[in-house]
């Protein structure tokens, strides 16, 4: 067995337990997850209600200008700009998890009697959930030279090679899959991708570290993780008859 098949093979298993590890820490996918969840939730209690009513007023601010918005309901939720009749469908997952969280108490009064209780419990659970906010993941180490190289194209020229010393790696788990390498005297730290092969020669002398850093970065991700993990299981005991019985109806 040559040298550099020699090399991936002893940190086949760390690189291994870092490439799995990045999407359980990955808090952009994770938030998506979640408000897409919700979203299916409320939809399942669909119609909200059989009249259209206008619930509130909504104010939102985009640079020095302030845009007033009514939030109505009907058979959905819908935003109503002061030039429409009815106004849009709130239709993207993260715009319904808003609204529910922001304004969930307003729009209870309005359900219909069927749905009213659940839907009441749902938004209580929905206001209950962590969003999933990015972090950075800092972790010091030993002053440690890595190795860097560039294969040149197909015009003769040599391999170029080139180190650098790093004392800290992190991550931000909005992408956990660049690799932020931290140089003393540098203010900004170098980013490479890990699941980028000819990358490899870099992570060989910091693999343990890489280890350690995707540990950490669970730890501090499962404190939101297992929050929402234990509501989100309250929410779909709640939504799981309402499926079943919309299912019996379509067939």
């Amino acid at each position: 067995m040559g040298i550099i098949a020699s090399g991936f093979k002893l940190i086949k298993e760390s690189y291994d337990f870092v490439l799995q590890m990045a999407p359980r820490v990955h808090t952009s996918a994770l938030q998506d997850r979640m408000e897409a969840f919700v979203n299916q939730c409320f939809q399942a209690l669909r119609p909200l209600t059989y009249d259209y009513r206008e619930v509130c007023e909504i104010k939102e601010i985009w640079g020095d200008s302030t845009y007033t918005h009514k939030l109505c309901i009907g058979d959905w939720l819908r935003l109503k700009s002061s030039h429409q009749t009815y106004g849009s469908t709130i239709d993207r997952s993260v715009d319904v998890f808003c609204q529910i969280r922001g304004h969930g108490d307003e729009l209870k009064p309005h359900i219909r009697k069927p749905v009213k209780e659940d839907f009441a419990l749902l938004v209580d659970l929905t206001k209950q959930l962590i969003p999933y906010d990015e972090l950075l993941v800092k972790f010091e180490i030993p002053e440690t030279t890595v190795l860097e190289y560039n294969c040149p194209g197909h015009d003769g020229e040599p391999i170029t090679m080139t180190t650098m010393e790093i004392t800290a790696i992190g991550i931000k788990t909005s992408h956990p899959w660049d690799l932020l390498m931290f140089q003393d005297g540098e203010k900004e730290p170098k980013n490479r991708d890990i699941t980028y092969e000819p990358n490899a020669s870099i992570f060989e002398d910091v693999i343990t570290h890489m280890v350690d850093l995707f540990k950490k970065a669970n730890t501090e991700v499962a404190v939101v993780r297992e929050h929402n993990e234990k509501i989100i299981a309250q929410m779909d005991t709640i939504v799981a008859p309402i499926r079943i019985g919309n299912s019996l109806k379509t067939d």
